[in-house]
């Protein structure tokens, strides 16, 4: 049997590849399109993190504030800030990117008001801010101890930080869900051109009923295909992930170079292991068997090319779909409960971003595969009885 598989392997391989423009969007565009999109969401993030670094260096004040002047002094000769600007309307000034925080203070008998301005658009501005009036109220109390004939009080509170947990686990959990989400993406929508040619545009040649008529057996002719569709499908998710390591190695390269005012990417080398990339390797297997089945029953089952790709164009929804019921959690850094696995599509993000958090095991890598095996296996056997039938093939 497997012979004549194999030899039905290497007829639709050739037939697959008969086309420039199929290799461009099996191999090409993934190992093309990848980098392109993470160096650039690299370049824009590290300009915005530029552009807020040079803001946060700022404070502004009001203009004539004689106490907000004082102790903008005070801060700048402890370093508490770099600098500090007098305008007229702190807030127009946040706004126009001069400064990303302000404050003001007014004094109302022995007591003070110090109103903060910050932009809420910048994650930072707030905290950064509000540890500022912290300091200043409690300079305001050692002041006013010393003016009322008390010693004077450094009033100044330290505070030391213990941070519980592992400090890469977000990076982790958005690196671990990206690099599922492109990989589910690319190794099944991105191949919807030979999904829909492999059953539906050998229907229109015509040469799908001398294939029938061959000493290859219908369940042959199945295999064949499947086996077919799921090497080009790991040709194209090896072409995604030689493009995605590209760019993760580019990242890392230049944020070495970049220093400590740019945002760092260096950090990704310390869960982009070669045990991860293994992963990656045995997702995009187990991904490339499903899809191709999945793609094979569509394509047999329509009755012209435009069709099948009409159908297969759809296969978006049933990739996000199911795995909405995850994001939530892998974006948030949670642990993703066993019932993952079990779900194709579901279980190769699943893999992906359990490899990457350090919580795969060897029970999930069994569980997801066998899950989409047995999908592959019913596909089979459903083309099968798809060849059976007459009208489909005649597409009438």
């Amino acid at each position: 049997m497997w012979r004549k598989v194999w030899s039905v392997v290497r007829k639709e391989l050739k037939d697959l590849f008969r086309e420039k423009r199929t290799i461009f969007m099996t191999i090409i565009l993934p190992a093309i399109l990848m980098p392109a999109i993470l160096i650039s969401m690299f370049y824009l993030q590290t300009n915005t993190f530029e552009k807020e670094a040079v803001q946060a260096k700022t404070i502004a004040i009001q203009t004539g504030d004689t106490m907000a002047k004082h102790y903008a002094e005070i801060l700048k000769a402890k370093k508490i800030i770099e600098n500090y600007i007098e305008v007229d309307d702190i807030s127009k000034a946040i706004k126009d990117g001069k400064a990303l925080t302000g404050f003001s203070i007014k004094q109302s008998g022995d007591n003070i008001v110090i109103e903060t301005f910050y932009n809420v658009e910048k994650s930072s501005g707030g905290k950064k801010i509000q540890a500022i009036a912290n300091i200043i109220k409690e300079m305001y109390v050692a002041e006013y101890l010393q003016k009322h004939g008390l010693p004077p009080v450094n009033m100044l509170t330290q505070i030391k930080a213990n941070p519980v947990g592992d400090p890469l686990a977000m990076a982790k959990a958005m690196t671990g869900y990206m690099l599922g989400l492109f990989l589910v993406i690319f190794t099944t929508i991105g191949n919807t051109y030979l999904g829909a040619d492999i059953g539906a545009g050998e229907k229109e040649r015509g040469t799908l009923l001398p294939l029938l008529s061959s000493p290859a057996d219908r369940k042959s002719i199945a295999t064949g295909k499947w086996v077919a569709l799921t090497i080009t499908n790991l040709i194209s998710a090896t072409a995604l992930l030689a493009g995605e390591g590209f760019a993760i190695w580019y990242m890392i390269k230049q944020s070495l170079q970049m220093g400590d005012e740019k945002i760092d990417f260096s950090m990704m080398g310390q869960f982009i292991t070669p045990s991860t990339i293994v992963m990656l390797f045995l997702a995009a297997i187990l991904l490339a068997l499903f899809g191709a089945a999945v793609q094979l029953i569509i394509s047999m089952w329509s009755k012209t090319l435009r069709e099948a790709q009409l159908y297969l164009g759809q296969l978006s929804l049933l990739v996000f779909l199911p795995a909405m019921a995850i994001i939530p959690t892998m974006i948030s850094g949670g642990k993703l409960a066993m019932w993952a696995f079990y779900i194709p599509i579901v279980n190769t993000m699943a893999l992906v971003y359990n490899a990457v958090m350090g919580q795969l095991t060897t029970l999930h890598i069994v569980i997801a595969f066998g899950a989409n095996i047995i999908v592959a296996a019913i596909a089979i056997v459903i083309v099968v009885k798809i060849l059976d039938m007459e009208q489909v093939i005649l597409r009438t």
